[in-house]
């Protein structure tokens, strides 16, 4: 049985298995939907649909139409090939009648089922499919167009990904997901990832090139030599190749060591010898994981670290990235399974970690103007306004 073409298997421990899909979310509107502000964690669909829609829209017909992609990413929306299109332009201006939401959860089934959670307003729901995020946003383009032609029916057109069952973002302490386009090797080495994103560092306005994993040509080596300087160290290599298409490759090699009880990554390098270091949180983290656990993330950012500086400006994104490049387990000794999975996104966030010092720092504001006032004593003695002055002598 070859493990590379059953993968595509779903494992839990003693946990729930609950399957939770996200994908950004572009909406146009003539109802003036309220442009309110827009969480950059998971939104649920249903939240949007009932708190700026169900509740805020006086209308009593709407005409719905969903424009789906299969597995679009944000990178795609910011870095890709379109990210100058008209649409995307005109959705960034304040006052325009777009509004998107970058990370909205089960958002196509939600839409299709939306007239369950508006009783007080008739949906008519009509859904289209495209192959290209170009296709979509000129079909999203066209149907704009022929709605301010006619400006009478109240409508709504949505761009978002079409759920794939392949696709799934797990919850965290579960098993992973495994996809066939997976690179495996017998030392126990995993690796899986959707797209590649790669900015162009002559021009790092333009658009970013996209990649594919080719899990045929690429491989996982585990050597004895350290990936650090610690003489104790096991080392993994991945030797990633990309496609954007059947004459353009692009190849990368991954490495990352074991230190103790946990691995750490140490770079990515090109074949122009730049070496890219990842970034979480606007920081160089190094994916510190426990030995038997993969670590994924939906979007991984990796810059260019060359001559000990940075170089934001060539860049490198991975969507929908797991790695495990020690200790990979099998089941019943025919399919490779990724370990329990560490995530990018940590619990204590930025916004979290300002609160909780802004919190501090007024309680010790607090406590200290309490301590002064506590340490204050009254004068032992009183003068009697009736009687002879206090007199004090000078010692005293």
């Amino acid at each position: 049985m070859d493990y590379k073409t059953t993968c595509l298997q779903f494992y839990c421990l003693s946990f729930i298995c609950v399957t939770v899909f996200s994908s950004p979310l572009l909406l146009w509107n003539n109802i003036n939907i309220p442009n309110s502000p827009v969480s950059l964690s998971k939104v649920d669909a249903s939240d949007i649909i009932k708190k700026d829609i169900c509740q805020k829209i006086k209308v009593t017909n709407i005409q719905l139409n969903i424009i789906s992609l299969p597995n679009l990413v944000n990178e795609q929306i910011y870095h890709g090939e379109d990210r100058n299109h008209v649409i995307l332009n005109d959705a960034k201006k304040e006052n325009s009648n777009f509004r998107f939401y970058p990370d909205v959860t089960n958002a196509y089934d939600i839409l299709n089922s939306i007239q369950s959670l508006c009783s007080n307003i008739k949906f008519e729901v009509k859904s289209k499919i495209s192959d290209t995020l170009n296709d979509a946003l000129n079909q999203m383009q066209g149907l704009i167009k022929s709605t301010n032609d006619q400006k009478q029916m109240s409508t709504i057109i949505v761009l978002t990904s079409e759920q794939n069952s392949a696709d799934v973002v797990i919850e965290r302490q579960k098993r992973a997901l495994v996809d066939t386009n997976v690179v495996v090797s017998d030392d126990g080495c995993m690796f899986y990832a959707d797209q590649l994103y790669l900015s162009d560092k002559n021009n790092p306005n333009g658009p970013a090139m996209n990649y594919s994993l080719d899990a045929q040509e690429s491989n996982c080596i585990i050597s004895n030599d350290p990936g650090s300087n610690n003489k104790s160290d096991v080392s993994a290599r991945l030797l990633l190749r990309w496609k954007h298409n059947a004459s353009m490759t692009f190849d990368t090699v991954l490495t990352a060591y074991m230190s103790g009880r946990y691995w750490f990554f140490d770079s990515i390098t090109t074949p122009d010898n730049d070496s890219f270091r990842y970034f979480a949180y606007g920081m160089h983290d190094n994916m510190q994981t426990p030995s038997k656990y993969s670590y994924a993330c939906n979007s991984a950012t990796f810059v260019s670290f060359n001559n000990s500086k940075y170089v934001f400006q060539n860049r490198m994104w991975i969507s929908n990235m797991q790695f495990q490049p020690f200790n990979v387990t099998t089941n019943n000794g025919t399919t490779y399974v990724f370990g329990p999975v560490n995530y990018c996104t940590s619990f204590f966030t930025a916004g979290i970690w300002m609160g909780i010092v802004s919190s501090l720092l007024c309680l010790a504001i607090l406590m200290f103007g309490i301590y002064m006032m506590m340490s204050v004593t009254p004068p032992g003695r009183f003068d009697d306004p009736r009687g002879k002055p206090l007199q004090i002598k000078a010692q005293e």
